[in-house]
């Protein structure tokens, strides 16, 4: 199966009409997806801290957004729609996947640790000012 995901006509070529595993592997890597967004979901309710708050719901929309579009493709494959079925959709989205992913990484990588203690400078700085009202 993995020679088939890796194979250029597997992508480009019209789909047959039967199912095959490696649509099916796909359609599972995408409902997987979207159970992670919702399990990240519950757990953005637990989180008090603001930055790490943000980055858990950035991940959060990548895994519902990339996982509902490929349910929404293989919905498709699965109605045989003749141009929107084919393979190359289902790739597309998963490039996007990692491009959006691949930001995210950046974002934690340099700018996380400068984002957090900006963020508790500030807090610490609010908490002796008085209010004004």
């Amino acid at each position: 199966m993995i020679k088939q995901l890796t194979d250029y006509y597997f992508w480009f070529t019209q789909p047959t009409a039967v199912l095959i595993k490696a649509d099916k592997f796909l359609a599972g890597t995408f409902a997987i997806l979207v159970i992670l967004a919702i399990i990240v979901w519950l757990l953005v309710f637990f989180i008090k801290h603001e930055i790490i708050k943000n980055l858990v719901q950035r991940i959060m929309y990548l895994s519902l957004t990339i996982g509902l579009s490929g349910l929404f493709w293989f919905v498709l494959r699965y109605e045989n729609t003749p141009i929107f079925s084919n393979r190359y959709w289902a790739g597309l989205i998963l490039v996007l996947g990692i491009i959006w992913l691949v930001f995210i990484l950046k974002f934690v990588l340099f700018n996380l640790s400068q984002a957090i203690g900006e963020y508790d400078h500030e807090i610490l700085k609010k908490k002796y000012l008085p209010n004004s009202r």
